[in-house]
């Protein structure tokens, strides 16, 4: 999966801030564990202290992407039909920040999560499937049945 990590000082989308990053996101995962690597993209100072996170327990389906990351809990529901996020809708998404409406705010996600962010930050985390079907509900993760010997 890739993605974006936008992070605002401000503590709302949008909001005037002293500090504004986009980092590039690669998640790769194998049996729901794996790593996640944030590459700052914007033309800012970098406040991550770490970049490069293990992921455990990632569970992918229609409605939600939820993982531990570096033992955090993070939760990315799945975003179809966002006027917030509307160049982002079909992709999985978590927001939040102390000064954020409600509509700004969604998942389960935190400064805390990503090491050198101050804790009034506000973040957006966006993942997707480069060869996803828009307009689709998210691919298929994997489907296994166990056959007995005939």
């Amino acid at each position: 999966m890739v993605g974006t990590l936008y992070v605002n000082s401000g503590g709302q989308l949008s909001a005037a801030s002293t500090y504004t990053a986009t980092y590039n996101v690669t998640l790769s995962s194998t049996n729901g564990v794996g790593t996640m690597n944030l590459t700052l993209i914007s033309d800012s100072s970098d406040a991550l202290t770490v970049h490069d996170y293990s992921v455990t327990g990632l569970v992918a389906n229609p409605y939600n992407l939820t993982m531990s990351v570096d033992g955090q809990t993070i939760v990315l529901p799945w975003i179809s039909n966002s006027t917030i996020w509307k160049q982002n809708n079909e992709s999985y998404i978590a927001s939040w920040g102390p000064a954020a409406p409600t509509a700004q705010q969604v998942g389960l996600i935190a400064p805390q999560d990503f090491p050198g962010l101050q804790p009034g930050y506000y973040l957006v985390l966006i993942l997707t499937v480069p060869s996803q079907p828009s307009n689709n509900i998210p691919f298929m993760i994997a489907t296994y049945a166990e056959s007995s010997p005939a």
